[in-house]
């Protein structure tokens, strides 16, 4: 790392092969102070107003570098604190607010965005090649007034550049793309000042990871990490909430009250609440847990009995075209894809009827090795498996309709060895993952997770994805490490939930099924995951925090409006992730006993 002095306002520094300018200003009274002087000496940098200082310590770190700034304001009105980064190489860069939007070109005006609400505090990714950044902040340690992120493309002096600028307190605004309501730029900087009467200090860093574009989100991750055990350690006890036995205990509970408060057996329907008190059963639900029960309950007969009666009922929902309907009206006794009182039915969704037929597919498995009867299971999974690569076919540029295929298609393949779905798994992976892709930033989490779930489905049918790390790394921008307050909520956000959409503001409770997902993917890489032991607990502690099921937490909402009702469909995943990562990546849990925690599904549907 090489640190200069630019001129009067500014030092260059070159690190990781990028060239980042350090500009220093004040914001005094809603104008933009300039330094009088700064003072480069080696890693230290003080720059010089007419009653303040701020006071920089650049230091390198493992993937980039860091300053850790200090403000002493003696001057008495209201002040605007910031860093400015500029990087005159990067103005062809795509970018990235993670959670909340993002560009293939950086927006010519700046629009602040709220960085309580980044996946990292304050982070912005910007993409270009083998010269790529992640900045983000720690968030602060006291006021709780967080930040705000904007950036811009400009012209400085006949130079282009994209500029970086965080700002305490948050200058109101919306993401970059998001126009909003016209204000005046003295206004926006009177709403973002802090009231000094006397002297005011403040700390703060800023974080910088510089790597090519295909492996920053892993080493963006991997750095927050580290930073985020500074901030948030995780709760005494945490841990013992993760001990296999407790995990175990707690399961059983979550599946008594999932019985009491979803299930419902009788009259010959047998399924589950799409949510609690909800007159609509998920086939795809049902059919997960029929799948779920015999490997967590082996032996157990009243839970056999119980897998073959959802099972059953499963059947009922298959359509001539070998797809299954997805949700059964109890008021009116018919699957409302096949309401023939209907002008138009509802469409069968593919995604679910696939979540169905790999369901029937692992229960015939189970019941293959205890030697009962399970051909006319093996007959619905393989007819709805057929249907869903006929769809494939007659759309071959669809990657949506071709990945929702590989999850059935590679269990049923296992367990029969046919010939014909060893051709389609190949055809597949040769239109799909045949080439070396760069991990990709999207506008929804579920794109990028049905691809990772493809890929490691043909991973373990034996059909090798090349550069499976893409689609791993794809997934790790979604996850919500920043614990900084929101606006309106109650108290920090946890960390370790998963965005739904960018600037939906919602966190997903799916932490086993990615900690699953991720662990069967990193046992692929050659290079290892090892921030994987690190992650995952944080995964987990954030779904355990709530019922298993609960759909979502809405951020920048009072705390008793902001969590999402249980969803069956979700609550079924969520097990059976947990148990399958219970055994098939033990090294993950640690091995000391506790007690179990109880469920709280309970309590939530009371």
């Amino acid at each position: 790392m090489r640190i200069t002095q630019a001129d009067f306002r500014t030092v260059r520094i070159v690190a990781g092969g990028l060239t980042v300018l350090l500009r220093y200003s004040l914001y005094q009274d809603g104008d933009e102070r300039l330094p009088e002087s700064i003072a480069c000496r080696g890693d230290q940098v003080t720059a010089y107003f007419l009653a303040s200082t701020i006071r920089d310590f650049i230091v390198p770190e493992r993937h980039g570098l860091s300053i850790q700034r200090t403000w002493t304001v003696l001057q008495e009105g209201r002040v605007g604190l910031s860093f400015c980064l500029e990087f005159p190489e990067l103005t062809g860069a795509a970018w990235l607010l993670p959670g909340v939007a993002r560009g293939e070109s950086v927006p010519l005006e700046a629009e602040p965005a709220d960085g309580s609400l980044t996946a990292l505090p304050a982070g912005v990714y910007l993409l270009a090649g083998r010269a790529s950044v992640l900045v983000f902040a720690d968030p602060p340690a006291v006021e709780r007034r967080g930040s705000s992120v904007e950036l811009a493309r400009l012209v400085q002096e006949e130079e282009p550049l994209v500029r970086v600028e965080l700002r305490r307190p948050p200058r109101a605004g919306t993401a970059p793309g998001r126009r909003s309501a016209q204000r005046s730029q003295s206004a926006l900087q009177a709403q973002a000042a802090l009231r000094v009467s006397g002297s005011l200090e403040q700390a703060a860093r800023l974080n910088l990871v510089i790597a090519p574009a295909r492996e920053l989100f892993a080493q963006g991750l991997s750095t927050a990490l580290d930073r985020l055990a500074t901030w948030q350690p995780r709760p005494a006890g945490a841990q013992g909430n993760l001990v296999p036995a407790a995990l175990q205990a707690r399961t059983r509970k979550e599946i008594a009250a999932c019985r009491q408060h979803l299930l419902v057996d009788q009259g010959g329907t047998c399924g589950l609440r799409l949510s609690p008190g909800l007159e609509i059963l998920s086939t795809s639900a049902g059919a997960g847990l029929a799948a779920l029960l015999p490997g967590l309950f082996p032996g157990e007969e009243e839970m056999e009995e119980l897998a073959l009666r959802l099972a059953d009922f499963v059947l009922r929902a298959q359509l001539p075209t070998g797809l299954f309907c997805e949700r059964f009206d109890l008021k009116r006794r018919s699957w409302l894809e096949a309401d023939g009182r209907k002008t138009r039915p509802t469409a069968v969704p593919a995604g679910q009827s696939a979540e169905t037929a790999w369901a029937l597919v692992v229960l015939v498995g189970l019941l293959r090795r205890r030697r009962l009867p399970h051909l006319r299971y093996l007959h619905a999974a393989a007819r709805a498996v057929g249907a869903l690569a006929a769809a494939a076919a007659a759309s071959p540029a669809s990657e949506t309709e071709a990945l929702v295929l590989p999850e059935p298609l590679a269990e049923l393949y296992l367990l029969t060895g046919k010939d014909a779905h060893k051709k389609t798994l190949a055809g597949i992976r040769e239109r799909f993952f045949s080439m070396d892709r760069e991990p990709a930033a999207e506008d929804a989490l579920q794109p990028a997770f049905q691809r990772a779930r493809a890929a490691a489905a043909l991973n373990a049918a034996g059909f090798l994805p090349k550069g499976p790390e893409a689609c791993l790394y794809s997934l790790l921008p979604w996850i919500h490490l920043n614990p900084g307050e929101s606006p309106g909520q109650a108290g920090p956000v946890p960390c370790g939930g998963l965005h739904e959409t960018l600037g939906a503001r919602r966190l997903l409770f799916r932490g086993f099924e990615l900690a699953h997902l991720l662990a069967r993917l990193g046992a692929r890489l050659p290079q290892g995951t090892s921030f994987l032991r690190e992650l995952l607990p944080r995964l987990l502690d954030f779904t355990l925090g709530q019922p298993v099921g609960t759909s979502y937490l809405s951020l920048g909402e009072p705390a008793g409006q902001a969590v999402g009702l249980v969803d069956s469909r979700l609550l079924v995943r969520e097990l059976t992730a947990r148990h399958r990562l219970l055994e098939e990546f033990p090294q993950f849990f640690p091995r000391s006993p506790a007690k179990a925690g109880s469920s709280g599904l309970e309590a939530r549907n009371e």
